[in-house]
């Protein structure tokens, strides 16, 4: 019952919520994974899309809905962007500048917790957190690729529901500062 998750690991991220972030030791706060719960389902959408997201809808640098997230809802979700295939669905990303150093880079990271509306309530569908980190690939032969930036995707949607995607990204680093997450809804589709 519970849809088809893809995360893909070559530079890609975004995470989600809980009622009280923890505190480190130092007093910093927690990690995206300390921080990730259901808290976030019933928290109020920062913004709100019927039938799906027309582009990349990027979310300010700074947020704070259910601890350091961003909550986005879909309404009606269209059918092009439902069932199971091999790409579309919901596209979670990293939206702000990249590092230009390998050490910058892997300090990228990301979660994310989606939800369905069944009946009144708001149902993980997800299993809990997903989460990626940044991925150095640096020069390959005459490219210099750099950084790719935290990217999940999440696929096996079902068409005419609501939707809910609670996600950050974030430094590892310091007090964990927020970046702007990439919100995306793409046609579903299959390779031959």
């Amino acid at each position: 019952m519970y849809k088809k998750l893809f995360v893909i690991t070559v530079a890609f991220s975004a995470a989600a919520c809980n009622g009280v972030q923890p505190e480190n030791e130092d007093g910093s706060q927690g990690t995206t994974e300390e921080a990730l719960s259901d808290s976030c389902a019933n928290a109020s959408p920062d913004a709100r899309f019927t039938g799906g997201i027309d582009g990349v809808f990027s979310s300010p640098q700074t947020y704070n809905r259910c601890t350091k997230s961003y909550v986005v809802q879909i309404d009606d979700l269209s059918a092009e962007f439902s069932g199971d295939g091999d790409y579309g669905g919901f596209v979670i990303s990293w939206a702000d500048s990249l590092p230009n150093t390998q050490a910058g880079c892997e300090d990228l990271h990301g979660g994310a917790i989606i939800f369905q509306k069944i009946g009144d309530s708001w149902i993980d569908i997800s299993g809990g957190q997903i989460s990626s980190d940044g991925e150095w690939v640096g020069v390959v032969g005459d490219l210099d690729l750099g950084c790719f930036g935290p990217l999940m995707e999440y696929r096996g949607l079902e068409a005419g529901q609501s939707y809910k995607i609670a996600a950050t990204m974030r430094l590892n680093s310091g007090s964990n500062p927020t970046r702007k997450v990439g919100f995306e809804t793409r046609p579903v589709g299959i390779v031959r």
